[in-house]
Parts: C-alpha cells; sequence; structure tokens
C-alpha cells in the first residue's frame, strides 16, 4: 500500500486507529454524577465519591460537595454517626466554604443531634445554620433551621 492511499484510508476512517483515552472525569463531574445516585444507589455514589475524594478539588466548595454528598450517602444507609465523620471538617473550614453549603451541613447536623435526643447539640448547630444561611447573598432557604431552633428553645421555656 502507498503512502498516499494508507493516509488517505486514515483519514477516512478506512482503518481503526486507536481512539485516545478518555480523560479522568474531574472531581465536579463525579460530584454530579454521585448526587444522581445517591438516594436510589448509595454504593455506587460512595464509589463515584471516594474516586473524587483523590482527585484535587479546584476550590474549598468543591472539596466540602463531596463531603456534603458522602454524608447523604452514609444517611441513606442509616449511619449517622459516619454522616457526622463526613461533616465536620466541613465546618472547620468554614471561613472557606460557601455560607449555602455550610447552612445545609449544620441543618443537617442539627437534626442527626435532635432525632438522638440531643437538644443542646441540636440547637448549637441550627444557631449555625441560621447564622450562615444569612451570609448568603441570594435569597436562601434557612427557614427549617430557624422553625427547629424555635420549637427546641420553646420547649426549654416551659
Amino acid at each position: 500500500m502507498t503512502k498516499p492511499l494508507l493516509l488517505g484510508l486514515l483519514l477516512l476512517g478506512g482503518c481503526q486507529a486507536t481512539p485516545p483515552p478518555s480523560p479522568e472525569p474531574s472531581r465536579a463531574e463525579l460530584n454530579a454524577q454521585a448526587a444522581r445516585l445517591l438516594w436510589t444507589k448509595p454504593d455506587a455514589a460512595r464509589t463515584l465519591l471516594e474516586r473524587a475524594s483523590t482527585l484535587p478539588a479546584d476550590n474549598a466548595d468543591d472539596w466540602a460537595r463531596t463531603k456534603v454528598a458522602m454524608g447523604h450517602v452514609f444517611m441513606a444507609k442509616k449511619q449517622p454517626e459516619n454522616a457526622l465523620e463526613a461533616w465536620l471538617p466541613i465546618l472547620e473550614r468554614r471561613k472557606e466554604v460557601h455560607p449555602s453549603i455550610v447552612s445545609s451541613t449544620c441543618q443537617a447536623i442539627g437534626q442527626i443531634h435532635r432525632q438522638a435526643g440531643d437538644a443542646e447539640n441540636a440547637k448549637r448547630y441550627f444557631r449555625l445554620a441560621v447564622e450562615y444561611g444569612k451570609k448568603v447573598k441570594y435569597p436562601y432557604d434557612f427557614k427549617a433551621s430557624a422553625k427547629a431552633l424555635e420549637e427546641l428553645e420553646r420547649k426549654d421555656a416551659k
């Protein structure tokens, strides 16, 4: 086969060339894939999130989103203690993370404490959820945290 003919076949797809390897999905892409699977296939979501955890995060919010999703995987599997392990590091870095992420994380942690009967810690986290919810610069609904806090404080007043 002559060189021009071979080149023509390759350019026209007449010969199967090895396709280039597909690029590794980013942490954000893996987070998004896991979010779609979270409640229906938590084990598959966990696998994606564990893989995402090995990749560099573009910023603190990407890092936190992986942690948030992992916590929700544990909640779907009825493992609140593991969810706390995933979520508490977000609060340690709360100055770097978007306030809406901090607020929703505090709301979830408050719920865990409330369900466990730990009203003091529940109030503490609901307060933080309200505090960080107010810092969000766009309309953000943190009413559930405010309502839960109010209910717990009303119980204390009785």
